[in-house]
């Protein structure tokens, strides 16, 4: 979820808690949650722990969260 704010834009995750970013362009922030969801999320990998849902996986998203579904669409190169 990206919300305009007075000096710019912020973002954060309903589906993983914690999970937030800003920037000051929408691109910007766009750019820095999805380092911040990658961050997370091999944290959890490297502590063996699981990622959980706070939100029912959406049917439109092929049974993926929100972040999953987010991620697998727009990887940006430098993550390959």
């Amino acid at each position: 979820v990206i919300e305009k704010t007075k000096k710019g834009y912020s973002a954060y995750s309903p589906d993983i808690l914690g999970c937030v970013a800003t920037g000051r362009t929408k691109q910007d922030v766009e750019n820095n949650m999805y380092d911040a969801i990658r961050f997370h999320l091999e944290g959890l990998k490297k502590g063996l722990q699981e990622l959980r849902y706070f939100h029912q996986k959406a049917s439109g998203l092929g049974g993926k969260s929100q972040a999953e579904a987010l991620l697998q669409k727009a990887k940006p190169a430098s993550w390959m």
